[in-house]
């Protein structure tokens, strides 16, 4: 008796598992970029089988496989990496983000100052 209902169970959570990652056209996503282990906002540009094309926030376009795309789930107080004007991105948080989504006031980790970005300039870890 309990295996059919075990069984059942397990269908529906790769059902549930299929859909968190099923992604349409202008969906706003988390990925990991070129194999990296980070993960970079872009928006979905189209689907096609298990490779998905994206629009990075930093304005370039490559294709994945969508098992890499996540839901896009930064708010105030996501721990992020941006990059600083000397080119090399250090650890920070979101204090406050615009009506857009693109624009977003951070502080930074190691000094508490804060600065102004971009999500093209950020990454959260995977």
């Amino acid at each position: 008796m309990k295996t059919p209902l075990i069984g059942a169970v397990a269908a529906v959570a790769c059902a549930l598992a299929g859909a968190a990652t099923a992604q349409s056209r202008g969906d706003w996503v988390l990925s990991y970029y070129q194999g990296g282990a980070e993960l970079y906002p872009a928006t979905v540009e189209s689907v096609s089988g298990s490779r998905v094309t994206l629009l990075w926030d930093d304005g370039t376009t490559s294709e994945v496989n969508r098992s890499d795309v996540r839901p896009y789930n930064w708010r105030v107080g996501t721990a992020i990496s941006c990059k600083w004007t000397d080119g090399s991105f250090y650890p920070a948080r979101i204090a406050r983000m615009s009506s857009d989504g693109t624009t977003i006031d951070i502080v930074w980790t190691q000094d508490g100052s804060t600065a102004r970005s971009n999500t093209g300039a950020c990454y959260s870890a995977g």
